[in-house]
C-alpha cells in the first residue's frame, strides 16, 4: 500500500478509534485504559443493541490486539533509535528503514482493525450514526488535547 492511501486510510480509522475513546468519555483509570469502560460508555451513548455491541467488542478485540503488537515492536525500535542518535552520524538510510518498518507495521493493524469497524458501522442506525457525526464535529472544532465528556 503506497504512503498516500496508507494515509487516506490510517487518518479515518485514527478519527473512528478516537471517536470511540472519546465519544465514551475515555477515562484514564490508575495508569491504564480501561476498554471495558469504554465499550460499556459507547454502548450506552449509542443506545447499542446486542448483535451491535458484539461488533463493537470485536473493534476493541482487534484494537486491543494491534496495540499490544505495536507496544512491544515500539522497545525494539526505540533501542534502534537510540543506537543511532549515540552515533556520532546518524545513517539516513537506516532511518528510513526503520520508518518504513514502523508505517508497515501500522499498515498491518489498520488491515485486521478497519474490517471491524465496518462491520459494527454497517449495524448503526441513523440515529447512532448522527450521534457520532456529532462527537467528531465537536472534536474536529474543539481541536485536541485530554477531553472527558
Amino acid at each position: 500500500m503506497s504512503k498516500k492511501k496508507l494515509l487516506w486510510v490510517a487518518i479515518p480509522l485514527a478519527v473512528l478509534l478516537g471517536v470511540g475513546a472519546a465519544g465514551a468519555g475515555y477515562k484514564h483509570h490508575r495508569g491504564h485504559h480501561n476498554a471495558g469502560y469504554v465499550v460499556e460508555k459507547i454502548s450506552e451513548r449509542l443506545e447499542l443493541n446486542s448483535e451491535q455491541r458484539e461488533k463493537l467488542e470485536a473493534v476493541k478485540e482487534a484494537v486491543m490486539q494491534s496495540r499490544s503488537q505495536m507496544r512491544e515492536e515500539r522497545k525494539e525500535l526505540m533501542n534502534q533509535i537510540i543506537a543511532q542518535v549515540q552515533e556520532a552520524e546518524m545513517d539516513q538510510a537506516r532511518v528510513m528503514e526503520l520508518i518504513e518498518k514502523r508505517m508497515s507495521r501500522i499498515d498491518g493493524m489498520a488491515q485486521r482493525v478497519v474490517g471491524p469497524i465496518i462491520e459494527f458501522h454497517k449495524s448503526l442506525n441513523e440515529v447512532q450514526r448522527e450521534k457520532i457525526v456529532n462527537r467528531l464535529e465537536s472534536l474536529r472544532d474543539w481541536g485536541g488535547g485530554r477531553w472527558h465528556g
